[in-house]
């Protein structure tokens, strides 16, 4: 479920972003909110892999990523 909640606050951050802070600029407005949406990125491309809940519990990933 990793990716599925990294996409939806990808959507959030980017309507924070042009709600509130847009007007403030860069530093010190939406520098942080960007910083979150590129580490969202990174786990929607990799997962979370063997550290998830859902490989302990489970013993397979739902979403994965191919055949290894």
């Amino acid at each position: 479920m990793t990716r599925i909640v990294s996409i939806l606050f990808i959507i959030e951050m980017i309507g924070a972003i042009v709600v509130a802070k847009l007007l403030k600029g860069f530093v010190g407005g939406y520098e942080f909110d960007l910083l979150l949406i590129a580490i969202s990125i990174s786990l929607i491309l990799t997962g979370l892999g063997r550290l998830s809940i859902e490989w302990n519990i489970l013993r397979r990933e739902l979403f994965p990523r191919g055949r290894r």
